[in-house]
């Protein structure tokens, strides 16, 4: 991730560079330290002390940008793994939750800033879209006030208050799903390289809050095949010959490419021992073997199991959808 990341940002023009601000993997893993999973998924009462844990864990993030004034950026990238799942929040004109009080009427009449969600695994339950973004939110609130609250290193010359009403929690309409559990970092990085790469002109805070993500990429469900192949040539291109020898070697052995599932698992020993009747001698340890697992693909000769992008098309799922229950009383995985 950190690889393609670096790639995308050396790839963008010096002018849109300018623009934007790629945050490492590492900023919401230290943002939510010692923080409750999804104690501000709007389930239940927020509670105080877990605004304190967020706020008590943003200086740990904030010192590695003082150098640089981070919310007069366009754009803000931070993408997050949690639970060995890739995802991607895009906070879009950042700035427009600052409000010049010499000018507030013209102030409040410009864009508003939007915190984008971006979930490869797309689904009905908003509880991470919900927890993750509020924790972003404190995240910029916490940005302002050690940055741009008057008399901070990059104050504005006229007095400025941050309004948090200004801030937005949106996602795109018609993102990609994915057909697996296991191609969601390749959808990360097409979301991001999107942002953009568009032919035209990157996505701005003029296309929020009502942004059509199929309108721009209509054939957005076939990217992860190109963007595996482009991520695969590219560390090909950056590898010495030993290394590029002994992926040759790798996949002569296995008879298959990096992008391909291997074989399936073979028969493990198990520690555990079943119950006898007569006791064994205490120095006897029987030794107990898995079965294998069956021979067949087990997600195209099922029946029953549906892929996330499968789940997401089914007829009910789309009528579900359009019916808009509230959010907080409607558990649904996917």
């Amino acid at each position: 991730m950190a690889f393609m990341l670096n790639y995308i940002a050396f790839m963008l023009s010096s002018e849109l560079m300018k623009s934007v601000h790629m945050c490492n993997t590492f900023l919401f893993v230290n943002l939510t330290r010692l923080l409750p999973p999804l104690c501000f998924s709007k389930r239940r009462p927020i509670e105080p002390e877990h605004i304190k844990i967020v706020k008590d864990n943003c200086p740990r993030v904030l010192r590695w940008t003082r150098k640089f004034d981070v919310l007069a950026k366009d754009y803000i990238i931070i993408p997050i793994n949690e639970d060995l799942h890739w995802l991607v929040i895009a906070v879009i004109n950042p700035s427009g939750a600052i409000v010049d009080m010499s000018n507030e009427e013209a102030s409040r009449a410009a864009p508003k800033c939007y915190i984008v969600f971006f979930d490869p695994l797309s689904g009905l339950d908003p509880s991470k879209k919900n927890h993750m973004c509020h924790c972003i939110k404190i995240y910029l609130a916490q940005l302002y006030e050690n940055t741009k609250a008057p008399g901070m290193k990059f104050a504005s010359k006229n007095p400025t208050i941050y309004d948090e009403e200004r801030v937005v929690v949106t996602r795109a309409e018609n993102t990609p799903i994915q057909d697996n559990f296991y191609d969601c970092g390749l959808y990360v990085l097409h979301f991001i390289e999107g942002l953009f790469c568009y032919p035209n002109r990157p996505v701005n805070v003029n296309d929020f809050p009502n942004f059509d993500w199929s309108k721009f990429f209509p054939e957005a469900n076939k990217m992860c095949d190109l963007m595996r192949d482009k991520v695969y040539n590219l560390i090909l291109q950056q590898a010495d010959k030993p290394a590029r020898s002994r992926l040759a070697k790798f996949e002569r052995e296995n008879k298959c490419g990096l992008s391909r599932e291997g074989a399936l698992r073979k028969a493990r020993r198990h520690s555990a021992v079943n119950e006898r009747r007569t006791k064994r001698h205490r120095d006897y340890y029987a030794r107990h073997y898995s079965l294998s697992p069956p021979h067949r693909n087990v997600m195209n000769d099922d029946p029953t199991f549906m892929n996330p992008r499968g789940l997401a098309e089914m007829p009910i799922t789309r009528l579900v959808r359009r019916l808009r229950i509230p959010e907080d009383n409607f558990p649904i995985a996917y």
